[in-house]
């Protein structure tokens, strides 16, 4: 996405028929294709049909995940989060979300290979949640904090996870797993060099939402805060259950997260994001309204209250390392 003058240029549904297709070797569960376009690799994904249940009114008969995945990569990068290419287009007929591939994209395939934190986590002797899907915040930490294969790149991965979870926190992402994110590593030098552009946001945005709920939640905007403090939760765990975005955010044990918003907050520009989404091909009216609406009441309720309370913690703390220089200074 080009931005110009702080607006989005728009872009049209792409035509993904006429491209080639390459032997899949991407994995994951979800329907997915390898394609070549222009010279570049890419990963074609799409959304699953839904099956009914009378126990999920709410849910639609397809998941709007590429959708979901386009405008989330887009959101990092209106927030100058390294993130993957993404474009939105059709094949044979369906809806489908164009993911460039990174590594090859680096033009070092033969050396370099994608860690997710999963494989870190997995190979942590004292890993408390190795082999499942969702980290709990005490075993997260405690790698980002102690695992040696971190230690070339420690503070670069520790922010980027933090910057994720505030970013997810406002685009409602609640499947960042363990797998969902990750590192580059230089197989000759057999270490990890950086941290991988982010990655899988097909989860975001209420991607199994249908369009008369959003009708209906538009209707009364009270209905859509109600919905975003209790749901999605992030996929990050403490005491066994999984955490509520504006709880944790201004709980003590998100407070390193809060420090990092003092610098990201102001780059999560809703103007952009509403252009974004103004500009996005293959939208309705009703889920340009519904997206704009909801991503600006998350702002509102999520990230604002946990950066106004960084910034007054950032102020005491200043105003504590005064009281103690005029302390020395007396003695």
């Amino acid at each position: 996405m080009c931005w110009e003058g702080g607006r989005s240029r728009v872009q049209k549904l792409i035509d993904f028929d006429h491209v080639k297709i390459l032997i899949n070797n991407y994995e994951g569960a979800d329907l997915k294709l390898r394609m070549c376009m222009d010279g570049n690799t890419y990963m074609l994904k799409f959304g699953q049909k839904l099956e009914p249940d009378e126990k999920k009114p709410l849910q639609a008969s397809y998941s709007s995940s590429p959708i979901s995945e386009y405008l989330g990569c887009h959101v990092y990068e209106i927030a100058g989060i390294p993130v993957q290419e993404t474009l939105l287009g059709t094949y044979q007929g369906r809806l489908a979300v164009a993911c460039r591939d990174f590594i090859e994209e680096r033009g070092n395939v033969p050396d370099e290979e994608l860690i997710e934190f999963k494989k870190l986590e997995n190979s942590y002797l004292d890993s408390s949640t190795a082999g499942g899907r969702t980290p709990t915040y005490e075993n997260l930490t405690e790698i980002l904090e102690n695992h040696t294969a971190l230690e070339p790149i420690r503070t670069q991965a520790k922010e980027h996870y933090w910057k994720m979870f505030a970013v997810d926190a406002l685009i409602g992402n609640f499947d960042r797993h363990a797998g969902n994110w990750g590192y580059f590593m230089s197989r000759a030098q057999n270490r990890l060099t950086d941290t991988a552009p982010v990655y899988d946001c097909g989860s975001s945005f209420y991607p199994q939402l249908n369009e008369k709920t959003m009708e209906e939640m538009l209707a009364v905007p009270e209905k859509i805060e109600e919905r975003v403090q209790l749901f999605p939760t992030a996929a990050l765990r403490v005491n066994g259950r999984k955490v509520r975005y504006h709880e944790f955010l201004l709980s003590e044990k998100g407070r390193f997260c809060r420090e990092l918003l003092r610098e990201l907050y102001p780059k999560l520009d809703m103007e952009k994001i509403r252009d974004l989404i103004d500009a996005a091909p293959g939208l309705s009216e009703t889920r340009r309204s519904f997206y704009k609406t909801l991503t600006n009441i998350r702002h509102e309720v999520i990230l604002k209250p946990a950066y106004e309370l960084s910034l007054k913690e950032e102020k005491e703390k200043s105003k504590e390392k005064k009281i103690k220089r005029r302390h020395k200074i007396i003695l």
